[in-house]
């Protein structure tokens, strides 16, 4: 073979070795890239995965320690004071929703719990001037509310009621009644399963029956 033909066929094998050379390695680094992308992809959805689970179980907890059952406060002479009976308790079986307007007979006067109207909703915390149903007022007691009835009529409870209110009303519902309560008491406590009766209104009868029965109904909604 001449020396120019020679020379021409050596550069010829070499630029082929070299387009295929670069082939290769593109597609070498073609291989490469996809991988890296596939990696990031999985580091991605498994980062997106462990968010996940950690917001279901964050709120899983929340749920939890809502609804949680506390533990029993122990009352100082069963919760009495000067103005104020012991705490009393009663064992409540049965807290089906009825419609509303159905009449209810309870055990108790004022009614710590039982069947109840399923609506309308219950009166949020606060101090109420007009009447309240008793079947709708233990809806709130199921809630773990705490109502507190006091006779309509009474302007130095009612006062003395609506300021402690104002300061710490949470779970405090206080209700007037046409009918006057029983035992010629003024004021009268009641959580699900418990009731105090007091002879006048009693601030220390009233923050310790709140502190220790508020969000104990069975039926927890909210924190407390």
């Amino acid at each position: 073979m001449p020396k120019n033909e020679a020379k021409a066929s050596s550069k010829t094998s070499s630029r082929r070795a070299s387009k295929t050379g670069t082939k290769a390695e593109r597609k070498a680094q073609k291989k490469l890239q996809e991988e890296l992308q596939r990696r990031r992809r999985n580091r991605t959805n498994a980062l997106t995965a462990a968010i996940i689970v950690g917001i279901v179980a964050a709120g899983l907890v929340v749920v939890l320690s809502i609804n949680r059952p506390k533990g029993e406060m122990t009352l100082p002479n069963d919760g009495a004071t000067e103005f104020c009976d012991a705490v009393q308790t009663f064992e409540i079986d049965d807290r089906q929703h009825v419609a509303e307007g159905e009449p209810i007979s309870y055990a108790q006067d004022p009614p710590v719990g039982g069947r109840h109207w399923g609506s309308p909703p219950p009166p949020d915390d606060g101090f109420y001037t007009t009447e309240i149903p008793k079947e709708l007022a233990v809806h709130n007691l199921e809630h773990g509310q705490i109502v507190v009835w006091y006779n309509n009529g009474d302007s130095e409870v009612a006062e003395r009621l609506k300021d402690a209110i104002a300061e710490k009303k949470s779970f405090l519902v206080a209700l007037p009644r046409s009918e006057p309560l029983p035992g010629g008491a003024r004021m009268v406590l009641t959580a699900w399963g418990r009731s105090q009766s007091c002879r006048q209104f009693d601030l220390q009868a009233l923050r310790q029956f709140q502190d220790a029965f508020k969000n104990k109904g069975p039926e927890r909604i909210r924190a407390g």
